[in-house]
């Protein structure tokens, strides 16, 4: 079968430690695949490496994982946080070089606006829950020191590597919190609850939406009060959120507004790249507003990630989201983990690898390079072979 894409997932920090020629020669020739999408920009992260015996554990921030161009940031306000591990040397530039050296396609796995270090350091340009509480994970796609960022990175990326694909990843908004820290939470959160706690009321969404003609009072007093009974009784909110959309129309319109914010972004950085743009998407449409409809038109690909055994889900994820691409299965990318549980044996992996093939998707990536112990890249190599 003929694809565009084989790709693994892969931290900075272990091909650098793998050795980048042994590792990229390794999945390249052994593996047989042809693309390295390695993490340029994380999240934060505590990672058990598996690969490894000694220093077999790695905690960071949220951080860029090459040294910036400072040429291209000198206007914006947010600079991008360096890891220790690119403050003297550039690891990405041995990896972008490694890549040309063996004839290895190289993708940015770029994690946009999940960085909790930007958001503690500037709250001014984080989400903000209807209460006024800074979301410090979730950087906001509306606000334009946000955005400016975003294409002074993604200019970085594609102008100084070779960069064939740059995928983005938590591009859209973060729905409600992501605890690093150890999680407390006294009631139970229904859906709606979860959703309404997630819209983000900041100034910059608030000015979106009266640029709209939204009247976001009226959303942020129905939000409000839904939430502050919930928190007083301790029980869910009981209605279901179309429901609290009837009871308040003008979310609807908020909701819209929020789509066309990351629809507008991901074309801003579009403009911008010098290499292809997959969009991923992952979550509700209601927490992310990423509308693959509107995105469609933009972004190269669409990217999906099926982490399941369950060949029928796959299946069905597959179908769904060629649907959104216009019956375009060959723009679908989509990413398998290679462990289990979403891959209890070689077996299991290989038969997704073929039914997502079959379904005309020419774009593979497998989770991920240092996660997955070493025999899992045979498992890897069988299921690639298998679609050849």
């Amino acid at each position: 079968m003929n694809m565009d894409i084989l790709s693994i997932w892969a931290y900075v920090w272990d091909v650098i430690d793998g050795g980048v020629d042994s590792v990229i020669s390794t999945l390249k020739h052994e593996i047989g695949l042809d693309t390295l999408s390695v993490a340029t920009c994380y999240h934060s992260v505590d990672h058990l490496r598996v690969h490894r015996l000694e220093n077999n554990f790695y905690s960071s921030q949220a951080a860029i994982y090459f040294q910036p161009d400072s040429v291209l940031y000198k206007n914006t306000r947010i600079q991008p946080p360096v890891s220790p591990l690119a403050e003297n040397t550039n690891p990405l530039r041995s990896i972008s070089d490694g890549c040309e050296r063996h004839g290895m396609k190289l993708s940015s796995w770029t994690v946009c606006l999940h960085n909790s270090t930007i958001g503690r350091n500037q709250p001014e340009v984080a989400q903000r829950d209807v209460f006024g509480n800074p979301c410090w994970h979730a950087l906001c796609p509306a606000n334009q020191d946000v955005r400016e960022y975003m294409r002074a990175l993604v200019t970085d990326l594609t102008t100084n590597y070779n960069f064939a694909t740059v995928e983005l990843e938590s591009c859209d908004y973060q729905g409600g919190r992501h605890h690093h820290g150890h999680e407390k939470i006294g009631i139970p959160l229904g859906e709606t609850d979860r959703l309404l706690l997630g819209l983000c009321f900041c100034e910059s969404c608030r000015k979106s939406a009266d640029k709209e003609g939204i009247d976001v009072t009226a959303v942020a007093n129905g939000v409000r009060s839904e939430l502050a009974a919930s928190f007083e009784s301790g029980s869910p909110i009981q209605i279901g959120f179309d429901e609290f959309c009837d009871k308040v129309p003008e979310t609807r319109a908020y909701i819209q507004m929020r789509e066309s914010v990351v629809s507008s972004l991901i074309a801003e950085i579009k403009s911008v790249s010098k290499a292809s743009i997959s969009s991923m998407g992952m979550g509700d449409r209601r927490y992310s507003g990423l509308n693959t409809e509107e995105v469609r038109g933009i972004a190269d690909w669409f990217e999906i990630l099926c982490y399941t055994p369950s060949r029928e889900s796959v299946e069905m994820s597959v179908k769904n989201a060629a649907a959104l691409m216009n019956g375009e299965a060959n723009r679908v990318w989509v990413g398998l983990c290679a462990y289990p549980p979403a891959s209890p044996t070689a077996e299991t992996l290989a038969e997704n690898v073929e039914a997502v093939a079959g379904l005309g998707v020419r774009a593979i990536s497998f989770y991920n390079y240092g996660i997955m112990p070493k025999r899992n890249l045979q498992w890897v190599k069988a299921a690639v072979e298998g679609i050849k």
